[in-house]
Parts: structure tokens; C-alpha cells; sequence
């Protein structure tokens, strides 16, 4: 079976056939060990429009920000980085400026995504606290990830957990994200009651949500 460079088959231990186009372009292929290659030929034929409009769509989409190399993108907001020796201890944030200060290490990916690593625990752990006390709920721990799939989830144990780079969204988008979780400490599935209560605490969520998945593959 000859497929386009960008595919990619996967054969594992599963029941169904999943289909996954990622925001580098690429269509990955997840089929069942014993399933016959014309099976596969069969489903990718009946899919291949679903995945061309994925793939237009993404070909197509509009930056979130032309950043520059000497920039960064945090709270929904683009930052100058500012190299100088003196701050080799320090970075500070000059709201005003939009000027994040740091020596020229901070442009090394392990310094910066340290950085934002500790930047995002601090910030969730105090937003968290607020929107939970301030709508009744109560939650266990929470954990800062480098989840490749997903933005935020919640355990049984109501350890909420989120991903580092929702950092870079805009703060209302962090708010969705954060009452998204919350909600489920009550309702763990997306029924209809669970989405009412979202849509009482945040009832322009779908425009955080369509921010995400329009602009999420550039964070």
C-alpha cells in the first residue's frame, strides 16, 4: 500500500482504527494487528476527505503571533527579551515594557521551559485557590505536566493536573481551562449537566475553546 510521506501506520494492540492529524501536518494511523492491509486501504479511502479538510485547515491557519527570535509569548501577551550580563541571578517582568530581562542563557529551551515551567505553578496554584473558593469547589493536588494531547484533567482523586504551556494563553483562556477541570470534580464526563454548570460559571467558554483549538498548536 503506497501512502503520502506525511502517514504514518502504526499497528498495536487495539480494537478500532483511530485517525489523528497533527498540527506539523502529519496523519497518523493507529490500526489493529490483525486487521488485512485492504481493510486499511478501505478506511483511509472513506477518510481521506475527512483528513484533507484537516489538513487544508491547518495549512491555511492563521499565526496567533509573527514572533521574532528575541521573543516570547507569555499570559496571551508578546514579550521582548532583554540580554544583559547584569541579570544573570534574576528575570524580571517589566509589564509596562513588555520586557522580560534575563542574561543570554535564558534563550536556551532547558532555561526558558524552566522558566515557564515555575511561572505556570505559581500562577495556577493562585487562580486555582481563588476560582475555587469563590464557586464552592474543592480539589486535592495539583500537578504541572508536559501532557502532549491535552491541555487539563482531573483524577477521581480530584487532582487536577495542567499543561505548562497554557501559560501562554490568554488569561481568560486559563480561566476556562482551570472551571473546565474544577466542574469535573462534580461531574467526571461531559453530560449535559456537566456543560451547563461550565456554561453558568464561563458563559463565553466556547470562544476560549475555539481559541485553543485554533491557536494551541503554536503554543
Amino acid at each position: 500500500m503506497k501512502l503520502p510521506d506525511n502517514y504514518t501506520i502504526l499497528f498495536k494492540n487495539v480494537k478500532h482504527v483511530g485517525i489523528r492529524v497533527s498540527y506539523d501536518q502529519r496523519v497518523r494511523i493507529v490500526v489493529p494487528k490483525w486487521l488485512p492491509e485492504q481493510h486499511i486501504e478501505n478506511i483511509l479511502n472513506r477518510k481521506e476527505k475527512w483528513i484533507q479538510k484537516h489538513l487544508h485547515r491547518l495549512r491555511t491557519r492563521k499565526q496567533l503571533v509573527p514572533f521574532a527570535e528575541n521573543q516570547i509569548l507569555f499570559k496571551g501577551k508578546i514579550f521582548q527579551l532583554e540580554q544583559n550580563a547584569q541579570f544573570s541571578h534574576t528575570i524580571e517582568i517589566d509589564e509596562e515594557h513588555l520586557v522580560i530581562r534575563a542574561d543570554d542563557s535564558f534563550t536556551e529551551e532547558n532555561r526558558q521551559l524552566a522558566w515557564y515551567r515555575n511561572e505556570a505553578r505559581k500562577y495556577f496554584e493562585h487562580r486555582i485557590q481563588e476560582l475555587a473558593m469563590s464557586n464552592g469547589f474543592h480539589y486535592n493536588k495539583i500537578f504541572i505536566r508536559s501532557q502532549k494531547t491535552r491541555w487539563g484533567s482531573c483524577s477521581k482523586r480530584k487532582n487536577l493536573s495542567f499543561n505548562w504551556k497554557l501559560i501562554k494563553a490568554p488569561l481568560s483562556v486559563i480561566d476556562y481551562l482551570i472551571l473546565h477541570e474544577l466542574v469535573h470534580t462534580e461531574f467526571m464526563n461531559h453530560s449535559k449537566q456537566y456543560w451547563l454548570k461550565v456554561h453558568s460559571l464561563y458563559p463565553v467558554y466556547k470562544i476560549a475553546s475555539k481559541w485553543l483549538k485554533e491557536h494551541g498548536p503554536e503554543m
